[in-house]
């Protein structure tokens, strides 16, 4: 399971716990007062759509080749946005997905950097990147032994998306589609793209209608 389940919140958990609490005072309080006649169910949306928006300069991984990566601020001109896909050597679902990936990968590269994030502390950079050449998968490859994009992007299995803004806004977290009902049972073809969706929401200038979905996979290991 996710170590974030275990022991206690880290300093980032915390804050997103005080989010939330506001909220909840500021809704409570809200729904209070419109019983009365007051208009102020606008503060209570804006609880309900804001999301943390992390300081995207502290972000720093590792990539296979041992270099260090700013995902939000080593970017190329006219990018949107940031992809980064939780994945695993060994679990079976991830690597059935390679070529479904590979193709979003090619045909969105022009408007997002995408990242493959190995956040199992027991891989190693070579053993990383030997999976990425087997599975044909163009990524760039990153180490988050730490979790700090497992945190950051609230990831808790793999195969997994988070797309986030340049800003670091959370803007889609979850499945690439719904090809998988549960472990073990798969469709023959996929009902919804949500990734792919998603995806073509934002590089139209908008935010997606569906901003979680529940991905079906393996546990990322505790960090």
């Amino acid at each position: 399971m996710n170590s974030r389940l275990h022991g206690l919140p880290s300093p980032r958990d915390l804050r997103r716990i005080r989010f939330r609490y506001v909220c909840e005072l500021v809704a409570f309080a809200s729904l209070c007062l419109f019983a009365h006649g007051g208009l102020i169910w606008f503060v209570v949306s804006g609880c309900a759509e804001a999301s943390p928006v992390h300081a995207t300069e502290d972000v720093v991984v590792q990539d296979l080749d041992g270099d260090l990566v700013r995902p939000f601020t080593q970017v190329r001109p006219g990018v949107k946005g940031v992809v980064f896909l939780f994945t695993a050597v060994d679990c079976p679902i991830s690597n059935a997905y390679s070529p479904e990936l590979e193709r979003i990968r090619t045909e969105y590269a022009d408007e997002f950097e995408f990242y493959a994030v190995f956040a199992d502390p027991r891989i190693r950079a070579k053993v990383a990147a030997d999976h990425l050449r087997e599975f044909s998968l163009g990524f760039t490859g990153l180490l988050d032994p730490e979790h700090q994009l497992v945190s950051l992007c609230e990831a808790t299995i793999t195969p997994e998306a988070a797309v986030l803004d340049l800003a670091g806004k959370l803007l889609y977290r979850g499945r690439i589609d719904d090809l998988y009902v549960d472990f073990g049972k798969r469709r023959e073809e996929p009902d919804q793209r949500d990734l792919r969706a998603a995806l073509d929401v934002i590089r139209a200038g908008e935010r997606p209608a569906v901003t979680r979905t529940q991905a079906v996979g393996c546990f990322i290991p505790d960090a």
